[in-house]
C-alpha cells in the first residue's frame, strides 16, 4: 500500500509539472481584454514573436464569431519578420471556428527557427461587416518580445496566441535553467535544496498516502 501511495504522489507530481511545461517550451500571449474588430476583405491583423526554441510547427490564435455562423476562407500567413518572405499559407473556413476558442495552424516544422522573428497575419478576402471573425487581443503592450499589427502597421497591443515547438527536451531544458538563473538567481543558488525539497515532499506525501490507504484496508 505505502508503495501505491508514493506511486500516486509521483504521478500527481509529473502531472504537475507537464502542466507547467507549456510555460516553458511555448511561446505565449495568454491575455486579452479587447477585440480586433471584424476582420473583413480590406483589413489584416498580425503579431510578430520572436521564437523561443528550434522546431516551430504550430500557431494557435484565439478567435470569436460574434456567436454566428459566418461564411468565407479565413487565410493565415506566416512570415520571416515582417518584411521577410512568406514561409507558411493555410486556409480555413470561417464556418469551421469556433467561438472564443483557439484556432489551430499546424505546419511542416521549421527545423531552424530558434531565436528567429516570426509575423503571422489573417486575412479573410470575402468577409464583410455582418459576416466576419475577430481576433482576441490586448490594447497595451502584454508581450515586449513583438506587437500586434492592423493592415501591417504596429499597434499598442498585442494578439492573444500560443506558438509550439518540436525541439529536443535538452534544449528546453538549457533554457529553462537559464531563465531561473536570470530571473530567479537566489532560486537558482539553491537549486539543490529546492530539488531535496521537492523530492522529500513527493516522498513524503506518497507514504502518508499509503498509510491512509492501509488504516483505511484495516477498518474494512
Amino acid at each position: 500500500m505505502r508503495s501505491i501511495g508514493v506511486l500516486v504522489a509521483v504521478t500527481l507530481a509529473a502531472g504537475i509539472v507537464l502542466i507547467s511545461w507549456r510555460q516553458v517550451a511555448t511561446t505565449h500571449q495568454i491575455i486579452n481584454n479587447t477585440s480586433a474588430g471584424e476582420l473583413t476583405a480590406d483589413r489584416r491583423f498580425g503579431q510578430t514573436f520572436r521564437a523561443s526554441f528550434s522546431g516551430l510547427y504550430r500557431v494557435d490564435v484565439v478567435m470569436a464569431t460574434y456567436r454566428r455562423q459566418n461564411e468565407g476562407p479565413i487565410t493565415f500567413h506566416l512570415a520571416e519578420g515582417i518584411k521577410g518572405p512568406e514561409l507558411v499559407t493555410i486556409t480555413v473556413e470561417a464556418a469551421h471556428i469556433r467561438d472564443n476558442a483557439s484556432q489551430r495552424f499546424v505546419f511542416a516544422p521549421i527545423v531552424d527557427s530558434a531565436d528567429r522573428e516570426f509575423y503571422f497575419y489573417l486575412e479573410a478576402p470575402e468577409a464583410s461587416p455582418g459576416n466576419a471573425i475577430t481576433v482576441w487581443q490586448t490594447d497595451f503592450d502584454s508581450y515586449p518580445s513583438g506587437c500586434a499589427y492592423v493592415d501591417d502597421q504596429p499597434t499598442d497591443g498585442d494578439l492573444r496566441f500560443v506558438a509550439y515547438y518540436r525541439s529536443s527536451p535538452s534544449e528546453v531544458w538549457t533554457a529553462l535553467t537559464e531563465r531561473v538563473r536570470t530571473w530567479h538567481p537566489y532560486l537558482w543558488q539553491a537549486r539543490w535544496l529546492v530539488l531535496i525539497a521537492a523530492a522529500a515532499l513527493t516522498l513524503g506525501t506518497g507514504v502518508l498516502l499509503g498509510e491512509l490507504l492501509i488504516a483505511g484496508t484495516k477498518k474494512v
